[in-house]
């Protein structure tokens, strides 16, 4: 947890790693499906949004098109993949926002130290990392 929250704390690393990541999934993809990797880019795209950079942010919602492919891919519903294109909704409860705040802003004093990331992680702030997703409508 400590590593993850050392991460997730410095943008450097942070976007470093994605960038490595990114590298790593572009490279094999490409070496195996041309068309796979066509969709790469969108994929990315949308695991960009999913990735909660500010955990204080606020409850959110926002709409999104994509492949009826990637939307398959993104929740795991292979019926999708007869789709032209599917809207998407990307989205930050607000109970993802009182549990954050709760934990890393108590008394209104931002505490995003290495030690209270660790800690939040551990109380089950791992999943709050991450934006959720679901079919629009």
């Amino acid at each position: 947890m400590k590593y993850i929250a050392t991460s997730f704390n410095n943008q450097t690393i942070f976007l470093a790693l994605e960038k490595e990541f990114t590298s790593v999934l572009s490279k094999e993809l490409a070496a195996q499906n041309l068309e796979t990797f066509k969709i790469l880019g969108e994929i990315g795209s949308l695991c960009s949004m999913l990735i909660c950079r500010d955990l204080l942010s606020p409850p959110f919602s926002k709409s999104c098109v994509c492949s009826g492919t990637v939307a398959s891919i993104i929740l795991n519903e292979n019926h999708l993949n007869v789709c032209d294109a599917v809207t998407l909704e990307i989205y930050r409860p607000s109970e993802y926002s009182e549990f954050c705040a709760f934990h890393l802003s108590p008394d209104k004093h931002i505490d995003l130290s290495i030690q209270n990331l660790t800690r939040f992680m551990e109380m089950g702030g791992l999943s709050k990392l991450q934006n959720k997703v679901r079919l629009a409508g």
